[in-house]
């Protein structure tokens, strides 16, 4: 066996250092580069879930947003003719309290207000149509107030929440009416009474989230 020369034998260990160094620059940790370590595809965090339109979670829960989300669209849609196709949810004014929940067709729409403290008898008195016609069993006590050819306006409160529920046109409404060549729609006291009951309900979602 041949004798190697110490330059011979240090020429040799410096080769192989090189290469070893040159290994572990490339190929360190498996499949990834430099050795750093990567999450498998599909791994990652999902984004934070968005609440959808129309959503039934808790109203009065800050995680939710808004009380309009109590709202079930459902009870909204037997309201409308047309099919409710987007919303427009928005917190006011008033010390950032009330809540305008906006349901909306291709054509129209309908609009129920949440206000988180009393104002019962200011929304009824603000109608300018009396103090309205009892409705039972909706929260804590609830009116429904009418203009002249138009449909009914419902108030309810429960606790320290009040809500107000409005339809915008008539001929838009599932409401029963008659046409008037005078120009106001005409609305029989029972059928707005049985209209008013059904608006009724979407104060019933909304009180049902707060309790």
């Amino acid at each position: 066996m041949p004798i190697l020369s110490r330059s011979t034998a240090r020429r040799g260990a410096m080769i192989l250092l090189i290469l070893l160094t040159a290994a572990a620059c490339s190929g360190g940790g498996a499949g990834s580069p430099g050795g750093a370590t990567t999450a498998p595809a599909g791994s990652q965090a999902p984004a934070a879930p968005t609440m959808p339109a129309g959503s039934t979670g808790p109203s009065l829960d800050p995680a939710a947003g808004s009380p309009c989300y109590a709202i079930k669209l459902p009870d909204a849609q037997v309201l409308l003719k047309d099919t409710i196709t987007q919303n427009n949810f928005s917190l006011e004014g008033l010390g950032l309290t009330q809540f305008d929940c906006e349901l909306l067709t291709a054509v129209g729409g309908m609009s129920v207000t949440i206000q988180t403290t009393d104002i019962f008898a200011r929304w009824v008195a603000g109608e300018n149509s009396g103090a309205g016609t009892a409705l039972t069993g909706v929260g804590d006590k609830a009116v429904w107030v009418q203009a002249l050819g138009n449909p009914p306006v419902v108030i309810a409160i429960k606790g320290s929440v009040t809500c107000r529920v409005s339809v915008g046109d008539t001929e838009k409404s599932t409401i029963e009416f008659t046409a008037s060549s005078a120009g106001f729609d005409k609305i029989t006291p029972a059928a707005a009474a049985s209209f008013a009951q059904k608006m009724a309900v979407l104060c019933t979602d909304v009180f049902g989230a707060s309790s």
